[in-house]
C-alpha cells in the first residue's frame, strides 16, 4: 500500500519587485489566487530601523500597487491591509535594490 502526501508550498503573503528605475511593485499572490486580486488595499511602507517611520501609504488593488521614491539600498517593512471587507494583515520586508 502506498500513501502519497501532497504538500503545497505556501505562497509568501507579499511579492515585492524593485525595478531598475527604483519603482517598486507590491502584490499579494494569495489574494490573487483566491480571486480577490481586485480588492482595494492600503500598503504602508515603513523604514526598517528603530524609528519605524512610515515612508508612504498607497492605496491600490491587491494584484499590484506601485510605490515610487524609495531610497536606493534602504531596507523597508511593508504592511498590506484591506480598505474594507474581510480583514487580513500581510507583511514583508525588502531592500530597495533591483530584483533579479
Amino acid at each position: 500500500m502506498f500513501f502519497f502526501f501532497f504538500h503545497q508550498i505556501p505562497c509568501p503573503p507579499l511579492s515585492i519587485w524593485v525595478r531598475p528605475d527604483g519603482s517598486t511593485r507590491i502584490s499579494s499572490d494569495i489574494l490573487v489566487a483566491k480571486g480577490r486580486g481586485g480588492e482595494e488595499v492600503d500598503v504602508a511602507v515603513i523604514t526598517k530601523n528603530p524609528d519605524k517611520r512610515p515612508v508612504v501609504v498607497v492605496q491600490g488593488e491587491a494584484q499590484g500597487v506601485e510605490v515610487k521614491g524609495l531610497e536606493p539600498g534602504a531596507e523597508y517593512w511593508v504592511e498590506m491591509t484591506p480598505v474594507q471587507g474581510r480583514p487580513f494583515n500581510y507583511t514583508g520586508s525588502f531592500k530597495a535594490c533591483e530584483s533579479q
